[in-house]
């Protein structure tokens, strides 16, 4: 996700303000094992991570 920011307020420019990714793999059952991984930029140490498992695949 893009957001604008600014140092000065009089010049802005693009930067990156949320990323996300996934991995999935599927299962012999059908089912998917999906890893996500969230970070909004500028917040150290705020990543949030986690397994789940569904039952369609991931979009």
């Amino acid at each position: 996700m893009i957001d604008l920011r600014s140092d000065d307020d009089e010049d802005f420019y693009p930067a990156l303000a949320y990323a996300e990714s996934s991995m999935a793999w599927r299962l012999r059952d059908g089912r998917w094992l999906v890893y996500r991984s969230t970070a909004p930029f500028g917040d150290e140490g705020s990543h949030d991570t986690g397994f789940s498992l569904e039952p369609e695949m991931p979009r």
